[in-house]
């Protein structure tokens, strides 16, 4: 086989596997099978299909390294002596076979018995666009995923929420925030499934599969927020913005030790620009722009959120002390309004 299509398919797998102290027997290996790679941690699962002929379990991290460490372009597999030898001619690698507990958990997963329907064309990037606003808090529970409901994707983290729409309806399911930006990077996936966890398949048949969050998320709630009046002045921030977000992101408060934050405020014809922390702060001052910026007001937002809406749009409306973004397919709205000296 060759080494760097080995490592290739070793590396979409890595998802599924622990990085730190695995509770799970096997949740830091690779569990190879004739013709398949596998990984499991109890969250996620990859599966891959390999052009390899053995059955063993080895540890995953330390074999990938030292295969992109090796010279040659092609590497031998076979299993001798209770370990799994791989070999490019010159550097010969002997991984000890483990003990583990997953092989049957991934059966239990039945791959092979579900229904698969087609990913509508825009889920993916509907999927990029709402996980800036999911939770990391364990607490928020529920918010710690993406609801994906019909053609509905809603996503909060309790100060800002992603609302974004697909045009064709999907199964409804929970996914875990974590496991989307490991979905993100498989290339070229084409069908999902829904059982008890989510499943997606790419062209060359890697399985992406996703323990699914549980409870009552606040869909109707998230809506409920955006406003229907679409009446109110729309402003436009200035592309000048970006350069002071970065360098003021540099120096940034924490609103209650959960979301760090710069200052956007108007002075004359110009915006200001503020991140500070306990040892200093930096303060920009960029032209409002024609469409300008709302006077006596203050906007306290996550610079890596507000970057992250200007690549899509740099219009919004204010409806009390709330931000709102929108564009094709998505509304983006955010808490942190208040007025000026507050």
């Amino acid at each position: 086989m060759k080494r760097d299509e080995l490592i290739k398919v070793l590396k979409t797998v890595m998802p599924g596997v622990s990085k730190g102290d695995a509770l799970l027997q096997g949740a830091d290996a690779f569990v190879f099978t004739p013709g398949l790679v596998q990984t499991y941690n109890d969250h996620l699962s990859v599966s891959h299909p390999a052009n390899i002929d053995v059955t063993a379990s080895v540890k995953a991290v330390e074999m990938v390294r030292v295969l992109e460490k090796m010279a040659g372009l092609d590497v031998q597999m076979k299993v001798e002596d209770n370990q799994l030898m791989v070999t490019d001619g010159n550097t010969n690698l002997a991984m000890k076979l483990m003990e583990v507990q997953t092989p049957s958990l991934i059966e239990a997963l039945d791959l092979e018995g579900l229904e698969w329907n087609p990913i509508p064309k825009d889920f993916l990037p509907a999927i990029d666009l709402c996980l800036s606003s999911v939770s990391n808090n364990p607490a928020h529970g529920v918010l710690n995923g993406i609801k994906v409901d019909g053609t509905d994707l809603l996503a909060s983290d309790n100060y800002r929420v992603a609302w974004s729409v697909i045009g064709e309806p999907m199964r409804e399911f929970i996914i875990p925030g974590l496991a989307t930006a490991a979905l993100l990077k498989i290339p070229d996936l084409e069908s999902y499934a829904v059982s008890t966890w989510v499943h997606f398949m790419n062209k060359e048949g890697a399985v992406f599969s996703s323990r699914l969050l549980g409870g009552d998320f606040p869909s109707d709630t998230m809506k409920g927020l955006f406003p229907a009046n679409e009446d109110s002045v729309e402003y436009e921030l200035p592309e000048a913005l970006k350069p002071a977000l970065e360098r003021a992101a540099i120096m940034t408060s924490s609103q209650d030790g959960v979301m760090e934050y710069v200052t956007l405020s108007r002075k004359g014809d110009n915006l200001l620009v503020q991140g500070e922390r306990q040892f200093g702060s930096v303060l920009d001052k960029v032209p409002a722009g024609e469409a300008g910026f709302p006077v006596d007001t203050q906007i306290n937002i996550n610079p890596k959120f507000l970057l992250d809406i200007m690549g899509m749009t740099r219009k919004f409306r204010m409806s009390g002390s709330l931000l709102i973004f929108g564009g094709e397919g998505f509304l983006y709205l955010s808490s942190t309004i208040s007025p000026k000296g507050e």
